[in-house]
């Protein structure tokens, strides 16, 4: 054996000693922020409709990759737009949330290389449910007993490849969806007769997911 060979082998050894490659540990812990610009609150006859202007924020948890339970908070602000303004039930409400989303990646879009770190943006499908309770006032209260939604849309996933911990340590999310509303977010007593209303929206939201890692060469 060489000095070279020795050498080049006593490298390698340290180089080995001094990698570090980190795994998930199935603990996590993420916040969401979501925005709906595009939205409409309608009777379920259609003569009294809103354009709704709201927003929701919470927290997250992914027991299994691409599966997200959320729960949080959402206000909403609602512009009349029938004839009859003040026939609308509310101006504004307040609400709580829960929801599940499945989060399946189906393509690559972009990559690239910085500072020796491969970066890509990914596509992926989304698909969900949710439950919302919309809160009345206590003039005149709201009925329904929460409103179940369904939502489909697109996710943009900016990813570092690699085994480093930034990696393997964070998830990121930006989502476009459409929500449409199958019971009343909204049901109130018109004169003896219950008045229901729906929604269905046009929303973007963001996803920060925070997973803890080990080293696991250690």
């Amino acid at each position: 054996m060489t000095k070279y060979t020795l050498l080049g082998g006593i490298l390698l050894i340290g180089t080995i000693g001094k990698a570090q490659y980190y795994e998930r540990t199935g603990k996590n812990f993420g916040v969401f922020l979501t925005g709906v610009p595009i939205a409409t609150t309608a009777s379920s006859l259609k003569q009294l409709s809103a354009n709704t202007l709201s927003f929701s924020a919470g927290f997250m948890k992914m027991p299994v990759p691409g599966i997200t339970f959320s729960a949080g908070y959402g206000y909403a602000q609602f512009n009349r737009t029938s004839p009859n303004l003040r026939s609308f039930p509310y101006s504004s409400a307040h609400s709580v949330m829960g929801s599940i989303l499945a989060d399946k990646r189906i393509a690559k879009l972009q990559e690239k290389k910085v500072r020796g770190m491969c970066h890509y943006l990914s596509l992926g499908l989304l698909v969900g449910v949710d439950y919302t309770y919309m809160f009345g006032t206590r003039a005149i209260p709201n009925q329904s007993y929460g409103e179940i939604g369904g939502q489909v849309g697109l996710s943009f996933c900016h990813v570092y490849a690699g085994a480093g911990k930034r990696s393997r340590s964070q998830t990121n999310h930006v989502d476009v969806f459409y929500r449409q509303g199958f019971t009343p977010t909204i049901q109130v007593d018109n004169s003896g007769q219950k008045q229901s209303f729906y929604r269905c929206e046009i929303g973007v939201r963001v996803r920060l997911m925070r997973h803890q890692v080990y080293d696991f060469l250690k």
